[in-house]
């Protein structure tokens, strides 16, 4: 197979399981009342505590102005409460409510639910495959990112 080939054919696939994936993910979250987004709000804060917002949104890749708004609806659902730091008024954390803390809670039961019900019809040879497919993809992207950075400092990557 031609790079050309190659690389129109892995991207299509990547970017249809990365779909496939979300979408999963996504309708386990819907049917537990909560949105793919506020799940990784909540879980991020379950697992490391009160943070500023400057700190989550970096952990969560998400733009502030996306996370704020977020976390506006959080608030008005009483999943998330907001404080401004007493040292420094522009800082504002964020932490999981006692009601927060419940539902990621049951969401994660949802998951482990689901991932037992799957478990039991793929096969460990499957099993393996994935895992193994998982693993030469990781392989190539590191590659990717290698070779990314050798592109952009050479100064061939066009910058708008």
């Amino acid at each position: 197979m031609n790079l050309e080939k190659f690389d129109r054919k892995w991207t299509a696939e990547g970017r249809n399981l990365f779909l496939r994936m979300q979408r999963l993910l996504e309708q386990v979250q819907e049917d537990c009342g909560i949105t793919l987004a506020q799940s990784f709000v909540l879980g991020e804060l379950v697992r490391s505590g009160e943070m500023p917002m400057s700190a989550l949104s970096q952990r969560l890749h998400m733009t502030k102005g996306n996370l704020s708004s977020l976390c506006n609806r959080m608030e008005k659902q009483g999943l998330v409460q907001r404080k401004r730091s007493a040292e420094d008024e522009r800082v504002v954390y964020i932490d999981v409510t006692p009601c927060g803390r419940a539902l990621i809670h049951h969401v994660e039961q949802e998951h482990d639910r689901f991932y037992r019900f799957r478990g039991n019809d793929t096969p460990p040879q499957l099993q393996q495959k994935v895992l193994d497919g998982l693993q030469a993809m990781d392989q190539y992207l590191h590659i990717c990112e290698k070779q990314y950075h050798l592109f952009s400092k050479t100064g061939n990557l066009v910058k708008k």
